[in-house]
Parts: structure tokens; C-alpha cells; sequence
């Protein structure tokens, strides 16, 4: 072993506390002032604890954006589904209005008569 190694094992040896250390220690914590509340909130900015409280934030910032984004999505499939739907009925429309057109051109003094079928009844079922 070099003699940095001896020194820290010499250093980091286990030695007894000198008699009445303990009770020493007891009577000065029963004697010491409370923390005022300025001090309590002050240890909310203390290194470990901020460090936890920054990450918090960033978790809570990352999942509200990713949330808004997903919503966003959402919203603009369904504008394009509605677009979609409007183009369809818009075209639907207009070939139904130039079927009518050519049935009114066809027969304009005739008027249209809708015959409906009649509906599909059992056997041996009465009208």
C-alpha cells in the first residue's frame, strides 16, 4: 500500500466518541430555536429538493405538450372527415339535381309519381 491508502485507512478508522457525546448532542437539539417559517420554505430551494421539484415540472410540461399535440391531431382528423362528408353530400346533391333535371325534362307535364313496393309478407299472413 502507498502512503495516501495508509493515511485515508488511518483517517477513516472507527474510533469511540469521547464519554457523555450523546448526551451532549440530545441537550443541544432540545435547546436549539425551531426554524422559522422563512427557513422551512427556504429548504424547498435546497439542491435535492428543487432538483426534484425541476423535474417534476419538466414531466408535467412534456406530458401536457404531448397531450395538446395529440388533441391537436385529433381535431384536424375529424375537420377532414367533415370536409370529407361535405364534399360527398355536395356531390351527391348535384348528381341527384341533374336526375331530376332530366326526369323534368323528360315528362314536364306529367306529374312525378313515387310507387312504393310492397312490403315482403309471409305466407298465410294477412294483409
Amino acid at each position: 500500500m502507498n502512503r495516501f491508502e495508509d493515511e485515508l485507512k488511518e483517517a477513516l478508522k472507527r474510533r469511540e466518541p469521547p464519554p457523555g457525546f450523546a448526551e451532549r448532542v440530545m441537550a443541544r437539539l432540545e435547546t436549539a430555536p425551531r426554524p422559522g417559517p422563512w427557513r422551512r420554505l427556504a429548504a424547498w430551494f435546497r439542491p435535492p429538493v428543487l432538483r426534484f421539484a425541476v423535474f417534476a415540472c419538466i414531466a408535467l410540461l412534456l406530458f401536457a405538450g404531448v397531450r395538446y399535440e395529440s388533441r391537436g391531431r385529433e381535431r384536424l382528423r375529424a375537420e377532414a372527415a367533415r370536409d370529407q362528408a361535405m364534399l360527398a353530400l355536395r356531390i351527391t346533391f348535384d348528381k341527384l339535381e341533374a336526375v331530376r333535371e332530366k326526369l323534368y325534362q323528360a315528362a314536364p307535364a306529367a306529374p312525378l309519381r313515387v310507387v312504393l313496393p310492397e312490403p315482403h309478407r309471409a305466407e298465410g299472413e294477412k294483409k
